[in-house]
């Protein structure tokens, strides 16, 4: 469970507030994770069929951003 209301966590940078704003664990973030990345991934297959999917690979940059996040969290011991 993540604990917003700690002292370290005031101290966590803008980027990772953000990015983990309304997830309330460890698997939760994972799941967007894995997730976003899946999405990512068949936006990107579907779009040479479909163009406008390549819009959906957005969601690559999302995965990456919770990966590094978490990342970041689990080195600081916050979870």
């Amino acid at each position: 469970m993540l604990i917003k209301e700690r002292s370290e966590w005031s101290n966590a940078p803008l980027w990772v507030k953000v990015g983990l704003w309304a997830v309330p664990t460890r698997n939760a973030a994972l799941l967007y994770e894995k997730g976003s990345a899946i999405v990512g991934v068949a936006s990107f297959i579907a779009s040479f069929v479909f163009h406008d999917f390549i819009f959906g690979t957005i969601m690559l940059g999302a995965a990456y951003m919770y990966a590094i996040t978490v990342r970041w969290v689990d080195n600081k011991g916050l979870w």
